[in-house]
């Protein structure tokens, strides 16, 4: 019998918890809109929905292609500060149509009315996206620029695309360990700033999958459980640490650039690269927030419709208003939640479901498993980007087989992984949160952590070549 191989070399490929509700305006931005945004889509685009999960999966090639048609016209200022200003404009709409959300009140709108608002809201999300999806494709034109331009080691090209901007993980740890300063020393937790808090973060805890808002209450015992298992001494070194490693990753990278004598266009790829990554991490902090409002108006559709929440998730954007006047098939809706596909073509999207879009899923990329992924995501622990070899480590007797410089994967760490943990260049666990011992002991040795991957012992092998980018919890396999 002939074997049948994955193709996954040949495709990009984003996979995640997801349903449909949450991410179809930002698939569908990628062509159509981003097209008219920049002059060339990423390219034609797959989505395929199973199992509470979703592969989004475009041809390398021709998103290389665009990838280095859009990293050109970036590096052309005027252009570049054009499309910042544009970006601005589109960041304060969406932001005024969050906030109007906010405040609608949904039992008092009409069903037109409703699907009035929802479709207004769309609309200025996909505007948003169309802009918003540039990072990847313009990150990777001009990091190949970077790397035809430099031969530098995978140390000197970690160095140039660090990160010097705080996460917005970051910002909301720090302002977690601030609060927990001020309760020890208080004995209590300010309202004002615990109210400013909620607001600001009662969506990180979101996905593509599941959206909380997160009450006073959460964040209460998060503050009283950092206080209770971190010293004074403690908190405020790894503020401090924070603070001293984006000093440092700015001046290693000067001081690089210095050695190396970079050429000015070369210098001004770096500057975009770094650009680029923190707005990704902003865009990433805003849809998180913006699937709260989504999801809220897919529940309300559910109530509106007598759907079943979890079938609704299943229906995209211009199918409301069927819904809701009973016109769409609770069959249609049980066939896509078992499998579904979307292809987003320039002539539009195309849905399909249940054996087709599995056929389709398996003469596009063969015969895949979750272990061929190469590319996962956690949350961070602590911050900073680098390249190793993995070591994974399941039972404690294994420790002794962790070498120098090595990435450290496993299911959680305990005290007596301390001297491996010593030995790692980063870690990567499958579970775990900002008071885990692999987040407090990696803050205390300085060196990358992504924690709550949930999957990473099982789809990395032992002495596969990883990056770990902590500042926004990604691992890739290279």
């Amino acid at each position: 019998m002939k074997k049948i191989k994955n193709k996954l070399n040949n495709f990009i490929i984003w996979e995640r918890p997801c349903y449909p509700g949450l991410v179809y305006k930002a698939g569908e931005a990628v062509v159509i809109p981003h097209k008219k945004e920049f002059g060339r889509p990423w390219a034609k685009t797959y989505a395929f929905f199973n199992k509470g999960m979703v592969k989004y999966v475009w041809p390398k090639k021709e998103f290389l292609d665009n990838s280095k048609y859009i990293a050109e016209t970036f590096l052309d200022t005027k252009y570049f500060n054009l499309k910042k200003r544009k970006l601005n404009s589109l960041t304060q709409k969406l932001v005024k149509g969050k906030n109007k959300l906010l405040k609608a009140n949904f039992n008092k709108l009409s069903n037109q009315e409703f699907i009035k608002v929802n479709n207004g809201f769309q609309k200025t999300y996909l505007n948003w996206w169309a802009w918003a999806q540039v990072a990847e494709p313009a990150a990777a034109g001009l990091e190949l620029f970077l790397r035809k331009d430099l031969d530098l080691t995978p140390e000197e090209f970690n160095v140039l695309t660090s990160s010097t901007k705080k996460s917005y993980t970051m910002e909301e740890e720090e302002d977690i360990f601030s609060l927990a300063l001020d309760y020890k020393k208080n004995k209590k937790i300010s309202p004002t700033n615990l109210k400013k808090h909620v607001e600001q973060y009662f969506w990180i805890n979101n996905g593509y999958d599941h959206t909380y808002y997160l009450d006073s209450e959460y964040f209460k015992q998060k503050i009283k459980e950092v206080a209770t298992k971190l010293s004074e001494k403690k908190i405020k070194t790894s503020l401090l640490n924070n603070h001293k490693r984006l000093i440092l990753a700015s001046i290693n990278k000067n001081n690089l650039e210095k050695k190396l004598k970079i050429a000015k266009k070369t210098l001004k790829i770096i500057e975009i690269i770094d650009w680029l990554g923190d707005f990704q991490d902003k865009r990433k902090a805003l849809s998180l927030e913006t699937n709260y409002y989504l999801d809220e108006i897919v529940r309300e559709l559910a109530r509106r419709s007598k759907l079943p929440y979890n079938l609704a998730r299943y229906l995209i954007p211009n199918e409301y208003s069927d819904a809701i006047k009973g016109k769409f098939s609770l069959a249609v809706l049980k066939e896509r939640r078992r499998f579904m596909e979307i292809i987003y073509t320039e002539k539009g999207a195309k849905i399909y479901f249940d054996d087709t879009a599995r056929e389709d899923e398996f003469k596009l990329l063969g015969k895949v498993s979750d272990t061929d992924l190469n590319e996962i995501q956690g949350t961070r622990a602590m911050g900073g980007k680098i390249i190793g070899r993995a070591n994974v480590i399941l039972k404690k007797a294994d420790l002794n087989k962790m070498k120098e410089r090595e990435i450290l994967v496993t299911t959680m760490t305990s005290p007596d992984f301390i001297a491996a943990m010593k030995k790692a260049a980063a870690i990567v666990t499958d579970e775990g949160g900002i008071t885990c011992h692999a987040a407090i002991i990696s803050r205390e040795l300085g060196i990358p952590c992504v924690i709550g991957t949930k999957i990473a012992t099982r789809v990395i092998k032992d002495g596969d070549i990883l990056e770990v980018n902590a500042n926004h919890g990604l691992i890739k396999k290279l």
